[in-house]
């Protein structure tokens, strides 16, 4: 990182800790169907937050997913905000764009100072300060800098949220984010009592029979297209029903497409009111956070996602489309 980079990100800290200490009321959010980055960084900036005494606010629209039942201060997080309520400075974390917050997040005028917590490059940032640090494996080790700089202890709960925040993004310690830093952080969170396998358990090992079913349906999906370049996965409204499982239970299913030799990209399809919601994924070679940017969406090189109107083959050739060009380029 060049100098002049961490001089910026050195002074956006600076604004940071300077709002919170300022404010009393604060309001913490992640990105809607929130992933183990966002809910690990959300928790970890509650349990932050709450040990310099101030009045937090954790808020999604509804319930976390099951799959994160292991981790602290889950009580804490609420459904629903008095309609009236203002903050002095409301924290998005994993996310930077408006849009992508929960439903039933306030307006504007009433988040206080708006501050958006980030690593992704496709990042809208939409608040009065935007920390986006692209080089950081996972938001979560943005809340461990942020109670390091905040001069808070490195609490069990702060320390277990920030492990299964790094968990999450780096793929158990196997995508490419996984840094040296990465790698520091981890051990400085074990050495602060966080059990590894309870975590990695809890994020990989503990599903309900009900994901397992749905998962089984999902893998008869499977298009390979291209000679085998992409391989595309979809759930249906139908297979919710029949499995009794929902939408929450599909985290990491368009990972088993790009688990297959010769698959540069993955793509899942999930359906949703408006349109298919659409992850993809890479081995390195593509670029899909530009597949994803094009469509409305955003993300990571090797991860991204976004949602595409049409019917299940009109999105699919949508994706093809984009990607060609790439494709082309690596035969």
């Amino acid at each position: 990182m060049s100098l002049d980079n961490t001089l910026h990100l050195d002074h956006l800290w600076s604004q940071i800790t300077t709002t919170i200490h300022a404010a009393q009321r604060l309001l913490i959010a992640a990105h809607r169907g929130p992933d183990g980055d966002a809910v690990g960084s959300a928790l970890g900036l509650y349990a932050t937050l709450q040990a310099l005494g101030k009045d937090v606010t954790l808020y999604d629209s509804a319930p976390y997913p099951e799959r994160f039942d292991f981790l602290p201060n889950l009580h804490a997080l609420t459904t629903s905000l008095d309609p009236h309520a203002h903050f002095d400075a409301t924290i998005l974390c994993d996310c930077g764009e408006l849009a992508r917050a929960p439903e039933g997040f306030p307006s504007r005028e009433r988040l206080g100072t708006f501050i958006v917590l980030d690593h992704h490059i496709t990042s809208g940032l939409e608040g009065d300060i935007n920390l986006n640090n692209p080089n950081s494996p996972a938001t979560g080790l943005l809340i461990l800098e942020l109670a390091q700089r905040l001069h808070v202890p490195l609490l069990p709960a702060i320390a277990k949220s920030v492990y299964c925040a790094l968990l999450s993004d780096t793929g158990g310690f196997r995508y490419q984010k996984t840094s040296p830093a990465a790698l520091r952080a981890a051990a400085e969170l074990l050495e602060a009592g966080v059990d590894p396998w309870e975590v990695s358990s809890g994020l990989f090992e503990s599903n309900p029979i009900e994901r397992q079913r749905l998962l089984a349906l999902c893998l008869h999906t499977l298009d390979l297209r291209n000679n085998g370049l992409i391989a595309f996965l979809h759930v249906t409204e139908e297979m919710f029903h029949q499995t009794n499982s929902d939408a929450s239970m599909t985290d990491g299913f368009v990972n088993f497409g790009r688990g297959i030799k010769g698959v540069e990209v993955a793509a899942f399809l999930r359906p949703q009111p408006q349109g298919w919601k659409v992850s993809l994924r890479s081995r390195g070679r593509v670029n899909v956070s530009g597949v994803a940017s094009h469509f409305g969406g955003g993300g990571h090189q090797q991860a991204a996602g976004t949602v595409i109107q049409g019917d299940l083959e009109q999105v699919k050739q949508a994706i093809l489309l984009s990607l060609l060009p790439q494709l082309q380029a690596l035969t």
